[in-house]
């Protein structure tokens, strides 16, 4: 799921592009770890919005934490408050 999501947001290539580096199950699972502990924080500061439903919000966070790693950040925690600092809720 975290792959397609990659490739759909032209984030990855399997011809080893810029984040061919996050291929690896570790590395994929930082992201995924990174991407919950930011959507827990983001759905924490508005728990009446809908987000379920708000794509927009998931992409543009996602596209955010890959540019992250991309630059070699790997620390969850880091991530999360860097993402939310350059967030307007």
């Amino acid at each position: 799921m975290l792959r397609e999501a990659l490739i759909v947001a032209g984030l990855f290539s399997s011809s080893k592009g810029a984040m061919a580096s996050l291929d690896s199950p570790t590395e994929l699972a930082i992201l995924d770890e990174a991407f919950e502990v930011s959507w827990a924080a983001v759905a924490a500061y508005n728990p009446f919005r809908d987000f379920k439903k708000d794509y927009e919000l998931r992409f543009a966070l996602r596209r955010k934490l890959f540019a992250l790693a991309a630059g070699g950040m790997r620390d969850p925690e880091a991530m999360r408050t860097k993402i939310l600092a350059t967030l307007t809720l």
